[in-house]
């Protein structure tokens, strides 16, 4: 979750916007999903605890803005990643996907990339649901990857037309990254529930 300032009080707090609980119902409808607090080192004792079977690493804060939140991920997507748990990260999901694999990000031009629009190129479908092609998509990062600066291990599945890396796949490994919030659209995108099903295997997919 993202850690913010409450207005007239002076510990910080653990948020998640509330449309992440629609979203849910429209991506995976019927699957029990909870909020993770941000624990520190004590996180994977309460993903075993609650027997979590797959992890989304949401948006909001930029890496290095929280310590506590960028040791809980790190470590959640670590566990997760060696146990061939299904892994999604959004935005700043995906730049820890990168970034934990000893990348570096860019600063993005934020006309183009913070509160805008712009149309990005899906190369490659995974899951075989007609995800690829080309669409315009939300923007709301300040950070990016360059397409030549792109972890090794990490194989990019969207662009954009200046180079900008927006959806990776972890080679041999259930772990998918959006740049782009799929759950802040005004109309939820058919073909990104398409390729979220297929990564957590729902209905059966894998």
């Amino acid at each position: 979750m993202r850690v913010v300032d409450a207005e007239g009080y002076p510990e910080p707090r653990d948020a998640l916007a509330l449309h992440w609980a629609s979203y849910m119902e429209f991506a995976l409808p019927g699957v029990h999903w909870i909020p993770v607090p941000n624990l520190g080192k004590g996180v994977v004792e309460f993903s075993d605890a609650w027997q979590l079977d797959g992890l989304i690493l949401s948006g909001g804060n930029d890496i290095g803005e929280n310590s506590l939140r960028d040791i809980t991920e790190r470590l959640l997507l670590e566990y997760f990643t060696e146990s061939g748990k299904p892994v999604l990260g959004i935005c700043r999901g995906l730049q820890l996907l990168h970034t934990n694999l000893g990348g570096k990000l860019e600063k993005c031009d934020e006309v183009t990339h913070v509160a805008a629009q712009h149309e990005v190129n899906i190369t490659e479908d995974p899951s075989g649901t007609h995800w690829a092609g080309k669409r315009l998509v939300n923007s709301f990062h300040r950070y990016g990857i360059r397409v030549e600066n792109l972890q090794p291990s990490l194989h990019a599945l969207a662009t954009t037309h200046d180079g900008w890396v927006e959806a990776v796949r972890l080679d041999n490994r259930a772990v998918l990254g959006l740049m782009w919030h799929p759950e802040r659209d005004v109309s939820y995108s058919l073909e990104d529930r398409g390729v979220i099903q297929w990564l957590f295997g729902y209905g059966g997919r894998v």
